[in-house]
């Protein structure tokens, strides 16, 4: 008797996917770059999911404009945008999200709002739209520009700021750290934790982390 064997057909399948990564957007959960991609592309800060939140939920949002510094790389029309998305408020994500007139993201950021100090505390939709216009006040903000910054002595680990660290971001060295700083760029201190700030500055209408300013928590 002879055995008929039957081969299985091997398929391939490609896994291979292709990702644009941009320096100015920062732990952004994938839902929300989405939704600010499809918006950007009308000009448009992208929809809040408050549209439809349930009761409850802890959907509040404030903006602000950046003012033009055409010598520092900052035009006309740049916003700051503050918005909070969650079932409620202990529970939300905060997503900073800094555009040029056009739509254009020029630096994201986001974190859950029990680990920003300032937004932690807030319980309803009012108090939180509240905290969320002081979290981005550039009044409030650690350094305005970067001529601000503390030095960075030659032998020391990290730049002097007194009884509170300034901790530079990954890969930027004294040299960087100093050349920024002789520029006094536009910057943006915002509280990323419950003792320390992130340090944002604007170069050529690109948004660049440059560091953690420690605080007392």
């Amino acid at each position: 008797m002879r055995k008929t064997v039957r081969r299985r057909r091997k398929t391939r399948s490609s896994n291979k996917t292709s990702t644009d990564r941009n320096p100015a957007v920062r732990y952004v959960p994938a839902i929300f770059l989405a939704a600010a991609l499809t918006a950007s592309c009308h000009g448009q800060s992208p929809p809040l999911a408050a549209d439809k939140a349930a009761p409850g939920a802890c959907d509040a949002r404030t903006q602000k404009a950046w003012p033009a510094q055409k010598d520092k790389g900052i035009g006309d029309g740049v916003t700051i945008e503050a918005r909070t998305f969650g079932a409620a408020c202990a529970k939300a994500v905060v997503l900073l999200d800094i555009r040029d007139a056009a739509g254009i993201p020029l630096y994201t950021w986001s974190a859950r709002t029990l680990d920003v100090f300032g937004l932690m505390d807030a319980a309803d939709p009012p108090a939180m739209k509240t905290a969320l216009a002081e979290w981005i006040d550039q009044g409030l903000s650690a350094y305005p520009d970067s001529g601000q910054l503390p030095d960075w002595p030659e032998g020391a680990a990290t730049p002097i700021a007194g009884e509170f660290p300034f901790y530079p971001a990954e890969g930027v060295d004294r040299e960087g750290y100093l050349a920024i700083r002789s520029q006094g760029l536009p910057m943006l201190c915002f509280p990323q934790g419950h003792e320390s700030s992130d340090c944002m500055f604007m170069r050529n209408g690109v948004g660049e982390s440059l560091g953690l300013q420690t605080f007392p928590g």
